[in-house]
């Protein structure tokens, strides 16, 4: 059976669900951090995204490569950067962009995923993020995970 958008972003949102309370029961508790985790962060923070088919003259960027794909995408289109979770076979941690429509361009995966979510970032904030040793603005762990330490405003 296919599984639905509806479907596939319940699933997704389940399974973050189920990793933040996981991560704050396991976790020690730190009280420098606002959240527990990053799914705690993106469930809070975040929102669904739709994906609909790539847009012509889009051209896809290595695989595993998200975090780098969606920021020079986004910095050379004009596209926004989006990371958060996305599901194609599992759930995972994936940067894509969206463009003024809101819709997902995924410039990693070549059929797109069953269901994004995740919370945009200007690009100022994703290039000092961006270090030799991370990709990531949310796992920033060179950083000390900022967005989990404070709240934004």
């Amino acid at each position: 059976m296919k599984e639905t958008s509806s479907d596939g972003q319940r699933d997704l949102v389940g399974h973050m669900r189920t990793m933040a309370d996981l991560r704050s029961s396991a976790g020690a508790k730190n009280d420098d951090l606002a959240y527990s985790s990053i799914e705690a962060f993106v469930l809070e923070r975040g929102q669904s995204w739709t994906h609909v088919a790539m847009p012509k003259g889009i051209y896809l960027g290595a695989e595993k490569e998200c975090f780098s794909n969606a920021y020079q995408m986004a910095d050379g289109r004009g596209l926004r950067y989006v990371e958060g979770y996305a599901l194609r076979v599992i759930p995972v941690h994936h940067a894509w962009c969206v463009d003024a429509s809101g819709t997902v361009v995924d410039p990693t995966w070549k059929y797109g995923g069953v269901a994004y979510f995740g919370m945009e970032f200007d690009l100022p904030t994703v290039r000092a993020a961006r270090t030799d040793h991370n990709v990531s603005v949310l796992a920033d762990w060179p950083h000390g995970f900022p967005l989990l330490r404070k709240p934004l405003v």
